[in-house]
């Protein structure tokens, strides 16, 4: 329970939130409670095309639960040498919420 991924806050929901007048709320509040999350052991060929699909920022990377770190498609372009997804078997993604 302590160490379980709760929400998300990405800068744009963040700052949606601010424009909306709601900078005095408390960060459960306005973080999105449902998104994926991706395993040590998915597929980062997968995660940069679902990323693009699904139109978000970041996927968090959990193992049993805890947070392990975060994966944008800035980190995943730095992964390929030519800046697009790396060709790597198909793999899988959860959603947490």
């Amino acid at each position: 329970e302590g160490d379980a991924v709760r929400g998300l806050l990405p800068r744009g929901r963040w700052l949606s939130a601010l424009r909306a007048g709601r900078g005095r709320e408390p960060v459960q509040a306005v973080m999105a409670s449902h998104f994926p999350c991706v395993t040590p052991e998915s597929d980062t060929a997968r995660i940069w095309f679902d990323l693009h699909r699904q139109d978000l920022p970041l996927v968090p990377v959990v193992e049993n639960g805890r947070l392990l770190g975060l994966l944008d498609l800035p980190a995943l372009a730095r992964r390929s040498a030519a800046g697009y997804p790396p060709e790597v078997p198909a793999g899988r993604a959860v959603w947490l919420g």
